[in-house]
């Protein structure tokens, strides 16, 4: 092979290589495109930067593990989850989203940077004993810091709102939310719930609170 030809194989190789850098980055960014307008229906109550509406008592979400979103809205969609008043304007939204749809606003939601909630002095409690208990009941599955753990689906906690978190176990426990036999992750958590209650809860949620969890960990 001549010089001239080598030249000239190096130059495909590297046009081809460039054009398929290209197509992948535009691939990229147009799924980031959609899931971000995917996610303007979700801004009046989560939002616009993920960060929740604690007057609506509606969670933070930003950075929170696309897997574990797409577990959600699937359960809204098919009314695994629905029985409490929050569950069930959210069972409308999902009902509305394509399964590209779910996958496409999880992954832009999963992208965006965690939000810090603010600390705040009506959340009280003894945060040796809620760590103990914390560790005991909870850290196996939502990770010792409380920032999740993908291999058991199980969602961050750190940086939320401990009033949600608070509403959540109480759901638990009343049979609004994990009541459905196909929900298996819901129905463990219901089991759990049941465990814990009144100070020791409050012990857990101060704990929780304490945590911080950086968007690099995610």
């Amino acid at each position: 092979m001549t010089l001239s030809a080598v030249f000239i194989h190096h130059t495909k190789k590297i046009f081809q290589i460039t054009v398929l850098a290209l197509l992948s980055t535009c691939a990229t960014a147009q799924t980031k495109s959609s899931g971000e307008k995917l996610y303007q229906q979700c801004t009046a109550c989560h939002g616009l930067q993920g960060e929740g509406v604690e007057a609506l008592n509606a969670p933070t979400i930003a950075g929170q593990g696309a897997q574990y979103i797409k577990r959600q809205l699937n359960s809204f969609s098919t009314e695994l989850r629905g029985k409490s008043t929050q569950a069930k304007s959210m069972v409308a939204v999902a009902k509305n989203l394509t399964k590209a749809d779910i996958d496409k606003v999880a992954s832009f939601i999963q992208a965006m940077p965690i939000a810090e909630q603010p600390s705040k002095s009506d959340i009280t409690g003894n945060l040796k004993n809620g760590s103990r208990y914390y560790q005991a009941k909870c850290g196996a599955c939502h990770g010792g810091q409380a920032q999740g753990n993908k291999g058991f689906n199980a969602p961050r906690l750190a940086q939320q709102s401990s009033q949600y978190l608070r509403q959540q176990m109480q759901d638990f426990v009343s049979g609004k939310r994990g009541y459905d036999q196909q929900d298996k992750f819901g129905r463990q958590m219901a089991m759990m719930a049941k465990t814990t209650k009144d100070q020791e809860l409050e012990d857990i949620l101060f704990y929780i609170s304490k945590q911080q969890v950086n968007s690099k960990a995610k």
